[in-house]
């Protein structure tokens, strides 16, 4: 069965393509934004099913539109966790009516619906914003007569209060949730352990769909810190929570996986040092070349104010003789005390030698006198000591 995309970033003639790819298709999938919600004639559409709920009915009337169209029969569903189920109440009250595709009832013939464990939701590590802390724990206005807690209490009460929601304290790599026995999670790990390019466009769409759910326009449903963290990795097909920044925290959960995937796991594993490993080469390389630079900015800075100096004593035409030649003497002078000041500097620890040299001007004297292999020699030796 062939997929096709069609989204609004794409050019018009690709758009145009797939929608006529669709239509001459007998049996095909679909994957859209609301770009083909109206205006697309897309007929025999026998079932839309709606991943990210949308806020507005109008909208979600326009998607479900494209399927049972002129008299024909179609089905919509749309993906719900057991934490957005206000959307239900929220589309009523719009007069949009929605029942469950297939339900578990109690013996008093009420619907049962799944309950996520705190310990996988990001709201298990983000501490709660509590009004100002009295020592007595309650939540009071600050006053004259009432002792406030230091911010290092607050702390202390806000990390207490969010592990005894959770259970206690969790070290890292502690495993939350089941292992995910669905055929085409298992298919999709697979092929991720031979084609690493798919395991990154998973990766991103992961992050992707993290960051619109904190965006979504219906917050007080679609809330980021009850996402359940690990049935989220599972549906995606990851072997570990993505770093990404909006959920940084949940990195110290593990991902309950099949022993058959412990190889990826390790090759994961040695990926990342071996990144962090050229992060931290890349970051001494840029310091020390930013030390390069700013050592060069001060030897320049240096050379240019003496050689301004000296020219403006030189094209001073209002100088007698002896005048001029007192005015280099004084040059002379302050550019020792100057060099004086430089030495003092090293000697300090301020700035290094190689530093020093370039001030006072030791390298062109020592180029004068050495061979090209000799400088070379002499390089390597400063940069060893450094």
């Amino acid at each position: 069965r062939p997929v096709y995309s069609l989204h609004g970033q794409m050019p018009l003639p690709q758009r145009q393509k797939a929608h006529a790819a669709v239509n001459k298709a007998a049996n095909c999938v679909l994957v859209c934004t609301d770009v083909a919600a109206r205006g697309l004639d897309i007929p025999d559409v026998g079932t839309v099913l709606q991943y990210d709920p949308p806020i507005d009915p109008n909208t979600f009337i326009h998607r479900i539109g494209r399927t049972a169209r002129m008299g024909k029969s179609g089905t919509s569903l749309v993906f719900l966790t057991p934490q957005e189920l206000d959307y239900l109440e929220f589309m009523k009250l719009q007069n949009v009516n929605l029942t469950p595709y297939e339900s578990v009832k109690d013996d008093a013939g009420e619907i049962v619906f799944g309950i996520v464990d705190k310990k996988r939701t990001l709201g298990s590590v983000a501490p709660k914003k509590l009004a100002t802390i009295t020592a007595e724990g309650t939540e009071k206005k600050p006053g004259p007569s009432v002792p406030v807690a230091t911010k290092r209490e607050q702390r202390k009460q806000r990390e207490d209060e969010r592990r005894a929601s959770i259970g206690g304290k969790r070290p890292r790599g502690t495993v939350e949730g089941d292992l995910c026995e669905s055929e085409p999670v298992l298919a999709l790990r697979r092929a991720s352990r031979e084609n690493p390019k798919l395991l990154e466009l998973a990766v991103r769409a992961f992050v992707s769909f993290i960051r619109a759910y904190k965006e979504h326009e219906c917050r007080y449903i679609f809330q980021l810190k009850d996402l359940d963290i690990t049935a989220l990795v599972h549906g995606f097909a990851l072997f570990k929570v993505p770093n990404c920044g909006e959920i940084r925290k949940m990195s110290i959960i593990k991902i309950p996986l099949q022993d058959e995937f412990d190889d990826i796991l390790a090759r994961l594993k040695a990926e990342k040092m071996k990144r962090m490993e050229q992060i931290d080469i890349e970051e001494k390389a840029k310091a020390e070349e930013q030390d390069e630079t700013n050592r060069e900015r001060l030897s320049k800075k240096h050379r240019t104010e003496r050689n301004q100096k000296l020219s403006s004593i030189r094209q001073d035409n209002t100088l007698t003789r002896n005048a001029r030649s007192e005015a280099f003497r004084q040059a002379e002078i302050d550019e020792i005390m100057k060099e004086s000041y430089y030495i003092k500097m090293e000697r300090q620890g301020r700035i290094s030698g190689r530093a020093l040299d370039r001030i006072v001007g030791n390298d062109a004297i020592e180029n004068a006198t050495l061979s090209t292999r000799e400088r070379q020699m002499e390089n390597k030796i400063r940069n060893k000591k450094k």
